[in-house]
């Protein structure tokens, strides 16, 4: 009974959720809050730290490590920054890498959860989140992890994080109203830019690379799908717009491999490098024949 069905481009019955659907349409309605509680300096400058700290966490982390293994880390650095990106609001870090581990062997073919050349636009922005079970956590992710515990814990409980996200700010926010009242910040003025907004945020930014990067933009390399690199998307992403890129050289660390092209986001992992807090960052731009490099991804029920 709470299940909806709809047609998608290619003939393909799309099976949508009614608590989902409720469940996004009341997080994008919080937003309205914004007229009431305004935004601040403080506030603002919270949004900014913490969408681009999620956004290292969910692409940096979530992406290039657990999905394509293109760097090794530190179980204590992993499990910190994975707490991080649960914050983020995406679910856990298994869940993430279950459905893009799909689109990578599937992409833009039949089994791919979020392609528009199968489903449409919408359905690879967004609709896809709103079928029944949109990100599930794959069985053989749970048995590669099963020695470690705590991000096994994490995946299932990825809601902790994100609450503990908004306990802060508020607290945070508090002790400002409190302390310096002239700088005009409330807790809801910092629970709203800096936990909802900076996800809601993040959540398009991520999803246009589902959709737009796949219908947009210039193929400058010949893949098996139709990603494509996209220029406008830079200031949201910083690096993962060179989404052609990407699936020419899915375990590269690095996106931007050609020249004028620069991923911050790679950038901080050779600083992380540097401090030994990670090691072994691929980087495709040094050498593009790095079979390594080429090599499809590893399939989840191997």
């Amino acid at each position: 009974m709470n299940r909806i069905h709809t047609q998608g481009s290619s003939g393909a019955k799309l099976d949508y959720s009614l608590p989902n659907i409720t469940r996004v349409l009341l997080v994008h309605a919080g937003l309205l809050f914004a007229f009431k509680v305004g935004i601040s300096w403080v506030a603002f400058a919270t949004f900014m730290v913490t969408y681009y700290v999620k956004l290292f966490a969910v692409s940096g982390v979530f992406h290039r490590y657990y999905t394509h293994r293109s760097y090794e880390m530190g179980r204590g650095f992993c499990f910190l920054w994975s707490f991080i990106g649960c914050t983020a609001g995406q679910r856990g870090p298994l869940s993430w890498t279950t459905v893009h581990s799909k689109h990578h062997q599937h992409s833009d073919k039949k089994g791919d959860p979020h392609s528009p050349v199968q489903r449409g636009l919408f359905y690879a922005h967004l609709g896809w989140l709103l079928a029944k079970e949109p990100l599930p956590t794959s069985d053989a992710l749970v048995r590669k992890y099963k020695d470690r515990p705590e991000i096994l814990w994490l995946d299932r409980h990825y809601n902790v994080p994100f609450i503990a996200l908004f306990v802060l700010l508020y607290a945070l926010g508090a002790w400002l109203e409190s302390s310096f009242p002239a700088l005009g910040t409330s807790p809801g003025q910092m629970m709203l830019w800096g936990g909802l907004a900076s996800s809601i945020l993040l959540l398009h930014s991520t999803c246009s690379l589902n959709s737009f990067a796949h219908v947009f933009g210039i193929r400058v390399r010949e893949t098996p799908d139709n990603s494509r690199n996209l220029w406008w998307l830079y200031p949201f992403l910083v690096g993962e717009n060179y989404h052609n890129n990407h699936h020419k050289f899915p375990r590269s660390a690095n996106f931007g491999v050609d020249k004028r092209q620069y991923d911050l986001l790679f950038f901080v992992l050779l600083v992380f490098q540097k401090l030994g807090l990670v090691k072994n960052v691929r980087d495709a731009s040094r050498t593009l024949r790095e079979k390594d490099l080429l090599a499809p991804e590893p399939s989840l029920n191997r």
